[in-house]
């Protein structure tokens, strides 16, 4: 035993006990979390078709297609969406909304660390204590700065499309990844999965869809000599499902009915002009801790792998990097005019994360080539500096995670970060409160014998639940209100005036 505890790689560890200790706030704050505007409006839909069908599951998937079919024709050609939207846990009881972050952080994680393993693992020969550090780092980075962890953890019908339904690309892109590393059985078997999975995958939300065709296609581009068949059924399947959502007769009738957003020209130059915005904002301190404690093992992992690379065209990676980040604003400025939706930051954050994690080896790699082929006394200097500085790699790496627990817990802004914000919201009070107020508010919805449901406004408003609420100013027939009518059988939901 004491010599198994010897083996524990310490750094690793206490990289372990950080993402539990990020992770365990969060769930908890799940406990109080609670339904909200669409949800409502889904769920009411949800009930409505049900009644059309038999027995419990079999209806509840008869309306689950039932409504995907009508908003294809009607609203959004967003197929895979439309399905999964129908399953929030809270429909079959409020009670049950806590799964929603449960459900959310599990695929963030599993997809980061399933997309990093593949990657390190396939094109680097990375061990499983370096991978898995790597990977967590990036976690925590992701789950800890999200622009809108509200949207992205907690609210059920915008998380399923941004952050459930958007992640599953990571996944698919290590399926990919791994399926072309292999022959035989493996390979026969996997293919078919593959096809639906990319079909799914392209009737994702736009963004989602456009940047799963991009990046498979780019990859393929670069690999041209060892594309097979299948690959190119896969990615026709994949363009495939996301011209079929983008085809669909309810788009059009949904830009008829809202505002439209710009000329795919101008669309395509404010994504760009967008991009170099978001990219500066999202260069936070975390951010910057997280390159440094990072850097030594990017450095190492590159040096020693037996796959040497040429990283010739660090200049080339990177512009096409940004193409395809900023690439991520054109479908919701063609669509809205808006690069600001914060649900949809939450998407291009990830992405703008995993490129610039992919082009940080690049170019590390790029820097070791050139300082193994200069001559010059500087690059010998540099060298000798690097010999001595990896001596003391691992007080580097300590020193560093200290500084990011620092900035993380210390940070005046307790909302900054995600979990800090959650422990914030349950230390105060607030979660407790927010709960109380909707269980009072929930007694009054279930009251049949109440027709206009009265409702107290909220005192809190927790950064990491609270998305939205029924508002009298927009009048008693604003959607959020008649959606929470409509779904808890009452003529009207208003709030109560302030005495």
């Amino acid at each position: 035993m004491k010599e198994k505890l010897k083996r524990i790689n310490s750094f690793a560890l206490a990289v372990f006990i950080l993402i539990v200790t990020m992770i365990v706030p969060l769930l908890i704050l799940g406990i109080y979390n609670f339904m909200s505007t669409d949800d409502f409006s889904i769920g009411h839909a949800i009930r409505e078709f049900k009644s059309l069908g038999e027995g419990e599951i079999n209806s509840w998937f008869f309306a689950a297609w039932e409504r995907t079919k009508y908003l294809y024709f009607t609203f959004r050609g967003c197929f895979t969406l439309n399905f999964f939207a129908t399953f929030n846990p809270a429909f079959w009881g409020e009670q049950y909304s806590f799964i929603v972050p449960i459900l959310m952080l599990s695929i963030v994680g599993a997809s980061l660390f399933l997309f990093g393993n593949t990657i390190l693992k396939e094109y680097y020969d990375v061990k499983k204590t370096d991978r898995m550090i790597l990977c967590s780092f990036l976690f925590f980075l992701v789950v800890q700065t999200m622009t809108s962890p509200v949207e992205g953890l907690y609210w059920y019908a915008s998380a399923i499309a941004y952050t459930f339904l958007h992640y599953n690309m990571f996944i698919f892109f290590a399926f990919f990844l791994q399926y072309r590393k292999r022959n035989g059985i493996s390979s026969i078997l996997l293919f078919p999965i593959l096809m639906i999975y990319s079909f799914l995958m392209g009737g994702t939300q736009y963004t989602t869809g456009l940047e799963c065709v991009l990046w498979i296609a780019i990859y393929l581009g670069l690999f041209y000599k060892k594309i097979r068949w299948q690959d190119i059924f896969i990615f026709i399947s994949l363009l495939g499902g996301l011209m079929t959502s983008l085809l669909a007769p309810g788009n059009a009738m949904r830009r008829e009915g809202f505002s439209r957003g710009m000329s795919s020209v101008k669309a395509i130059i404010y994504s760009f002009i967008n991009a170099v915005k978001y990219g500066i904002v999202w260069i936070s301190p975390m951010l910057i801790l997280i390159i440094l404690v990072m850097l030594p093992t990017i450095w190492i992992i590159v040096k020693t792998s037996e796959k040497q690379y040429r990283y010739n065209f660090p200049a080339i990676v990177t512009i096409l990097s940004f193409c395809l980040y900023a690439a991520c604003f054109t479908p919701t400025l063609y669509g809205t005019g808006s690069a600001s939706i914060e649900r949809v930051l939450n998407q291009i954050q990830v992405i703008y994360y995993v490129l610039l994690f992919i082009n940080l080896f690049y170019w590390v790699g790029y820097f070791q080539k050139k300082i193994g082929e200069s001559n010059k006394e500087s690059a010998g200097d540099f060298k000798k500096l690097l010999s001595i500085g990896g001596k003391y790699i691992k007080q580097y790496q300590w020193c560093v995670l200290l500084l990011i627990v620092a900035v993380w817990i210390l940070t005046p802004n307790k909302n900054t970060f995600s979990s800090i914000s959650a422990i914030r919201s349950l230390c105060t009070g607030e979660a407790v409160t927010y709960q109380e107020e909707n269980m009072e508010r929930l007694k009054i919805l279930r009251d049949e014998n109440i027709t206009v449901a009265e409702l107290e406004k909220h005192t809190v408003k927790p950064k990491l639940l609270y998305y939205c609420d029924i508002d009298n100013e927009q009048g008693f027939y604003y959607w959020i209100n008649s959606a929470m009518a409509n779904y808890y059988n009452k003529d009207q939901v208003i709030l109560k005036e302030s005495e």
